[in-house]
């Protein structure tokens, strides 16, 4: 029996604005590297349709919230452009024979955990017969030059009466790390704000204590 071809996809990385040859081993591959914790990247996918049919793109799949398909278009061979557009049910795309998507793919390291190694797999899921499912793997390492707990320090509910005080423990991300936290920017003047440097387990602790007295005005 003849094997299905309606389609076939090929892929390249859209880098810099030149288009690179696939790896073998691992086409759909892309490498991030290190990048700051909190910080928006971006990188673009290429697919071509090769074949005579046109193919839908339905839509892309992720495993976590941090990755989103950011923009689609297909490119013509007169290099005229059809933007698709994600959030459409019944298909992101339509690809006509012979021209190629662009698949803009953004991940917010923010919304990862830090100072940890960040695999993130998405599907693509097309209305082709041959090839019905495409995967696609980005790879980040978001760096955090520090990690407070709490994260936050929340003194809004303060007795007018009593005061309040709240203390956050700062650390290094990163075992080892020369950063060092090297004092107080700026506090309101309704706060006051103590910083003391110690050691713990060979490592850098910092204690924040922030304090609001009593007999302050109400607000914020």
């Amino acid at each position: 029996r003849t094997p299905l071809t309606s389609m076939q996809l090929s892929v390249a990385n859209l880098l810099d604005g030149t288009v690179g040859q696939p790896s073998e081993e691992r086409p759909y591959f892309h490498d991030f590297g290190e990048i700051p914790f909190g910080e928006i990247a971006e990188h673009t996918f290429e697919l071509r349709n090769t074949e005579s049919d046109a193919v839908t793109l339905l839509d892309l799949q992720g495993q976590c919230s941090c990755t989103q398909l950011h923009r689609i278009k297909a490119v013509l061979a007169d290099q005229s452009e059809i933007v698709g557009d994600p959030r459409r049910k019944d298909g992101m795309l339509v690809l006509p024979a012979g021209a190629r998507a662009e698949l803009t793919v953004r991940i917010d390291a923010g919304k990862t955990t830090p100072n940890q190694n960040k695999l993130e797999v998405m599907r693509l899921r097309t209305t082709s017969r041959a090839t019905p499912f495409l995967t696609f793997e980005v790879r980040l390492f978001p760096r955090q030059l520090f990690q407070a707990t709490p994260r936050a320090l929340d003194l809004q509910d303060t007795p007018q009466g009593a005061g309040e005080a709240g203390v956050v423990r700062i650390v290094t991300g990163v075992p080892g790390s020369k950063a060092r936290v090297l004092g107080i920017a700026e506090h309101g003047e309704r706060v006051q704000a103590e910083l003391q440097e110690t050691y713990s387990l060979g490592e850098s602790l910092w204690v924040l204590t922030c304090t609001v007295p009593p007999a302050e005005p109400l607000g914020l």
